[in-house]
């Protein structure tokens, strides 16, 4: 048979083990809002440095990629010509993407032998 434990040992070893719970969850509790207290500052630090004009980092591409050149007749259509900053090559927008000039001329130079060929 099992030794009988009075009930203040019950009593206390119950108490001990609320005390040592209420304290691991105060603790996880803390360690949860110091987190979220720091996650709340980097996003208010951030919102200052995006609107600072004088914060300046990272690369961004602020103004516009392409600058319109001219425009050139291609195969019969009138295509606006852009270029790059830094940089000599020519593109050209089809369906929507921009696309190196010298590469837009091949490959409509290729769809127009593939008609001829099934013309004849």
């Amino acid at each position: 048979m099992a030794a009988a434990v009075p009930q203040k040992m019950k009593d206390y070893l119950g108490r001990r083990v609320r005390e040592r719970t209420d304290r691991i969850i105060d603790k996880r509790i803390n360690s949860f809002s110091e987190r979220v207290g720091q996650t709340q500052l980097d996003l208010q630090n951030a919102a200052v440095y995006r609107t600072d004009p004088n914060m300046q980092g990272g690369k961004r591409n602020y103004g516009k990629l392409y600058t319109k050149k001219d425009k050139k007749k291609i195969d019969g259509v009138v295509k606006v010509i852009y270029s790059k900053k830094k940089s000599q090559k020519l593109y050209v927008k089809s369906k929507g993407k921009m696309m190196n000039l010298v590469k837009y001329k091949k490959m409509k130079q290729k769809t127009k032998n593939k008609k001829q060929k099934n013309k004849k």
